[in-house]
């Protein structure tokens, strides 16, 4: 478990733990204003940089627009550059502001931030199903719980974090399980490259137990794409149903009478939609 402490506390640090990897921990945050000093940011104290030699940690992540000062303050008191990073929360704040966004490429390599997972986004809104046993179909290097099994390609389309993958293969023949034998399966941005969504969902139900739970977050095409037609890139050429969404995937699944939804957000995060559906037996 890396030790981490988080530079900012207030909105923007509160958004960037919340983005973090699941092999991660805020040990505490860190800010400037002395007011804050010996209270808690979501159950985790705060404390001034003085104090930072008094803290074991591995990284420190900045997540104020002020970052170029916080790297030349943390650099002076004796932190190693290597162990300094920016949230991408700073970016992305940046780039929907009215002022013109920063470059990541005028950021020296080493403050880089790290490209987050879609999975980071929902952890803190979809891990509370994953209990038990359950697997994390296409995890890309970032489970949505550390003790997930963790499914991916032979190679990797992404890898954020590099947690170890501990089975190889496709999403639509999950050979390895028995029908009824995990308590949860997990899925973010992968059933959407597939022909035939109704086959990939119903291998997935297949080996979850009555109770258990599908743990979907997807993406909306037509939100996707218009996403990304916003921030002037082309959408994924891999995305195969041009109206991909919510609705369709319930409407693959309309004649399965053992299903209950217990969990719908769209949208979530800008293009993307959350689904939870229970087994029932």
């Amino acid at each position: 478990m890396k030790n981490i402490i988080i530079f900012g506390a207030g909105s923007g640090g509160s958004r960037a733990a919340q983005n973090l990897s699941a092999d991660v921990r805020v040990h505490a945050f860190c800010d400037n204003d002395k007011r804050k000093a010996g209270t808690f940011l979501n159950g985790i104290p705060i404390i001034l940089p003085n104090n930072l030699t008094d803290l074991p940690y591995d990284e420190i992540i900045i997540a104020s627009e002020h970052y170029e000062i916080i790297c030349k303050q943390l650099e002076q008191t004796g932190v190693p550059s290597n162990k300094i990073r920016i949230s991408p929360i700073v970016m992305q704040a940046a780039g929907s502001s009215d002022t013109p966004a920063r470059k990541e490429s005028n950021i020296p390599p080493h403050l880089q931030p790290r490209k987050i997972s879609e999975t980071c986004k929902v952890r803190a809104s979809l891990s509370r199903f994953c209990i038990g046993d359950g697997l994390d179909v296409g995890y890309g290097g970032d489970p949505i719980v550390p003790n997930a099994i963790c499914m991916d390609l032979p190679k990797k389309y992404a890898n954020y974090e590099g947690h170890p993958q501990h089975l190889h293969g496709s999403a639509d023949n999950l050979n390895w399980f028995k029908d009824n034998s995990l308590d949860w399966v997990y899925s973010s941005h992968v059933f959407e490259d597939f022909e035939d969504t109704q086959q990939v969902l119903f291998e997935s139900l297949r080996i979850i137990r009555p109770g258990g739970f599908l743990i979907l977050f997807l993406p909306d095409e037509q939100a996707y794409r218009s996403h990304c037609k916003s921030q002037g890139k082309p959408p994924n050429h891999n995305h195969i149903h041009e109206y991909f969404s919510l609705s369709y995937v319930k409407d693959q699944l309309k004649k399965c009478d053992n299903l209950k939804y217990v969990h719908e957000v769209f949208p979530s995060n800008i293009y993307s939609f959350e689904l939870v559906i229970q087994k029932l037996r």
